[in-house]
């Protein structure tokens, strides 16, 4: 990914890339920020919201098992190795 360079110009007229990140860290937490409000916004009800939420955890619900299960086969012989 190709970073733009942003420069701004100080009052001495030297350039200053620290006030330039600055505003794109600024202009990427806006952007969270509105992407969050119009999500947020976008729910009929609380209902929806709770689906949504549960739906975000299905893969760490999911990972949970199979690392469960992963560890339930190496230890049914007691020497670590899968049957």
């Amino acid at each position: 990914m190709k970073r733009s360079k942003i420069f701004g110009i100080d009052a001495d007229g030297t350039r200053s890339k620290d006030i330039a990140r600055a505003l794109r860290k600024l202009g990427i937490t806006i952007n969270i920020m509105r992407t969050t409000y119009e999500r947020l916004s976008s729910y009929d009800d609380s209902e929806d919201f709770k689906r949504d939420v549960r739906l975000w955890f299905v893969p760490l619900k999911v990972g949970a098992q199979d690392l469960s299960c992963a560890a339930e086969k190496l230890e049914r012989n007691g020497v670590g190795f899968p049957i």
